[in-house]
């Protein structure tokens, strides 16, 4: 058991270090540091264990990170996190190129994924008063509002299936 936990820190470690690297520098639409969201969304998963967690810190740094940067974070993903966190990190990872609600569904087959992406998409809802474009906010209230519907619909059938 030690030394499973001293690879899931070591895990987290690199994973948190990952985030800090593409994120360190952003900041959100309302102008507070971007880690702030990476860590609100890591610490609402992280009753439901290391994969989780895991997930939560990486759940933006490939879509966010730049052209350059992007190789120099998904060779270590692929290297160093297991299949099942590999896998829910590129469940997770919107593509600039596909609808978001085809994005939802996608994330919706990997248990992980759906987790994160509810606590990434209630985190956001949860600070969408602090945005000051009232279009944009409404814009934005509303996709998520559908996405956590969509997402929550999966999550109860998963639960009574099961």
């Amino acid at each position: 058991m030690g030394v499973r936990t001293l690879m899931a820190t070591l895990e987290m470690f690199v994973a948190k270090g990952i985030a800090e690297q593409v994120h360190g520098h952003k900041q959100d639409l309302s102008g507070k540091p971007y880690l702030n969201h990476i860590y609100a969304v890591t610490r609402a998963v992280s009753h439901l264990g290391d994969e989780y967690i895991i997930t939560g810190f990486l759940h933006d740094s490939i879509e966010d990170a730049n052209d350059e940067l992007r190789p120099k974070i998904e060779e270590p993903i692929k290297s160093i996190f297991n299949e099942k966190i590999v896998e829910a990190v590129y469940a997770i990872t919107h593509n600039d190129k596909e609808d978001y609600f085809d994005y939802i569904a996608r994330v919706m087959q990997n248990p992980i994924a759906t987790q994160v992406k509810i606590a990434d998409a209630t985190h956001n809802l949860s600070r969408i008063n602090e945005i000051t474009d009232t279009e944009k906010k409404e814009r934005l209230r509303k996709k998520y509002k559908k996405a956590l519907t969509l997402l929550g619909e999966q999550n109860d059938q998963s639960s009574t299936t099961n």
